[in-house]
């Protein structure tokens, strides 16, 4: 039987218990988290049918502590998680207790974290990926193997090697912004998109302006700054709720920055004058809008170069 105390506002900590109320076991709202855990132990050679683990949900006050014999999670952040986020954390935190892993802080060259493990003293960060069942099965089999080495769809697809491919333009044009719905993404296995922003920027502290974004069936890709503080981040909007896929706080970035986006069949990969950022799946295209704008805080004259055009 395995037992582990973890005070969350979405971290973990084996040095300090902070303060905690209203404590309610909640084991009828963590179980289908530990079926999923059982089963996916289960395809990796490891049984934790007969393995207890309570569950409680409190008000926490601080980031965590370990001690004790059960877990307990703020009730705030997992009221406000989605499943997906639910299924990480409980299985980091299982991964504390069941298999005996400690913190894994290391990352991609781009930023991205390579173990569900990653931790640190702002929280339990590494759940970026957790919306992509190709990064969500990497990350399974690293839970339960610790050496396994990240997965070949992802250092396949690095290059940026855009100008080596036998390619042809469907969409080119040079505007102030674009917004074109006549292009099926899902009837076209091997496209680029490219654009480049040439803008100047006068941003302010208080003011979010994005320098420049593309949006396609809901995804948004996008660099933008407040003051000096410079962002990149692909995201997708669900309802009231905003889920990210990459976000990287310290990326350098011109303001003539151009923007590329491979498709691969149903694999994506992201660039960022050329530099590679992300990949994930996306398996099916709800509209065929595809979006480009700038913020409001930038140079009215604004030109944008969109190419997009599909390669054998």
């Amino acid at each position: 039987m395995f037992y582990i105390l973890t005070a969350i506002t979405i971290s973990c900590s084996k040095d300090e218990l902070f303060p905690y109320t209203n404590e309610e076991l909640a084991n009828d709202e963590f179980y289908p988290y530990l079926e999923l855990f059982s089963e996916e132990a289960k395809k990796r050679g490891y049984d934790f049918d007969n393995y207890t683990i309570d569950f409680y949900l409190a008000d926490i006050e601080g980031a965590a502590g370990l001690g004790g014999r059960k877990i307990i999670i703020d009730r705030e952040h997992w009221n406000n998680g989605d499943p997906e986020f639910k299924e990480f954390l409980v299985f980091h935190e299982l991964g504390h207790a069941a298999l005996g892993r400690n913190h894994k802080n290391a990352k991609t060259a781009s930023g991205e974290c390579l173990s569900i493990m990653g931790a640190n003293k702002n929280g339990f960060e590494c759940y970026r990926n957790q919306y992509s069942s190709l990064w969500r099965e990497y990350y399974l089999d690293e839970l339960f193997e610790s050496n396994t080495p990240i997965p070949n769809w992802y250092l396949d697809i690095q290059d940026y090697a855009i100008e080596d491919l036998d390619k042809n333009s469907i969409f080119s044009k040079r505007n102030v912004s674009f917004h074109i719905d006549s292009i099926d993404l899902d009837t076209i296995s091997n496209l680029v998109l490219e654009v480049k922003f040439n803008t100047t920027h006068s941003g302010t502290d208080t003011v979010e302006d994005f320098i420049s974004s593309i949006e396609f069936n809901g995804y948004n890709f996008q660099a933008f700054q407040y003051g000096d503080n410079k962002n990149i981040e692909i995201s997708r909007s669900r309802g009231n709720r905003t889920e990210r896929m990459y976000e990287n706080g310290q990326y350098s970035f011109n303001e003539n920055i151009k923007f590329t986006i491979q498709k691969n069949k149903n694999l994506f990969s992201f660039f960022v004058d050329e530099q590679f950022l992300h990949a994930m799946e996306i398996n099916a295209f709800e509209d065929t809008d595809i979006i480009t704008y700038i913020g409001s805080e930038t140079n009215s004259e604004i030109v944008m170069d969109l190419e997009i055009f599909q390669y054998n």
